[in-house]
């Protein structure tokens, strides 16, 4: 019986905690009302994964008369979960933000959030990302970006993405691959240059070295900087 519980013990301030998954699992209303009122105390002392699971019953409901849909607390924890910099709660805090759910409408907060959990690998806002470059959602149309975005997404099999993807390259527009480049002195090339051509570096005097670069790379090379150290 005992394992079937949720336990919660401090260790120097970090809680660890075991997760009722019989009662998280069952559906009548005495099994959700045990595992909400678990999962509710560990959310509130930070656990990242139980703030999650109530954002997400608030969002859906669970049971007959216990979690009833609600919209504001589904933001309310969601921007918990998103506060630890979770790539899948900052995905759904923009959303939250870009339709209004549970506050009010932001497009600018729905784009940063979308960013932020795109640059995190995360296929669903990768796609979105992909949407708000192309629709000009609270940024400067680019279609450039927004294939970039889409491709990502759609090499991670995001069918969304693929068929806005297909859209754009149909239209004339590609993507922009960065192609590194990869520069090398010529070999034999280098050569000291003094002024007297005495091969020495006199007092007062400045020599200079000279030398060949080629790139191997597949890309140009721009801005280049040569540094001595």
């Amino acid at each position: 019986m005992l394992r079937n519980l949720f336990f919660l013990y401090s260790n120097h301030d970090k809680f660890i905690w075991l997760r009722p998954k019989k009662y998280a699992a069952a559906n009548d209303d005495n099994s959700v009302r045990i595992a909400y009122n678990w999962y509710q105390k560990a959310a509130e002392a930070g656990d990242l994964e139980s703030q999650k699971t109530l954002a997400e019953w608030y969002d859906q409901g669970r049971g007959k008369n216990v979690v009833l849909r609600n919209n504001s607390m589904y933001f309310y924890w969601i921007e918990k979960a998103a506060a630890q910099n979770d790539a899948e709660a900052q995905y759904k805090l923009s959303e939250c933000h870009r339709y209004g759910t549970g506050t009010t409408k932001n497009a600018e907060k729905a784009f940063t959030l979308c960013k932020l959990s795109a640059e995190q690998n995360y296929v669903p806002a990768q796609a979105a990302l992909g949407d708000y470059y192309r629709l000009g959602i609270a940024t400067d149309k680019d279609q450039t970006q927004a294939m970039h975005w889409y491709g990502l997404a759609a090499g991670k099999g995001n069918k969304s993405a693929q068929k806005e993807y297909d859209k754009l390259l149909m239209q004339g527009y590609h993507e922009q691959i960065t192609v590194p480049a990869m520069l090398n002195i010529v070999e034999g090339s280098l050569q000291f240059v003094d002024a007297n051509g005495n091969r020495a570096i006199d007092a007062d005097e400045t020599c200079y070295l000279k030398f060949k670069v080629r790139n191997d790379g597949k890309g140009d090379g721009y801005n280049c900087n040569a540094n001595v150290k």
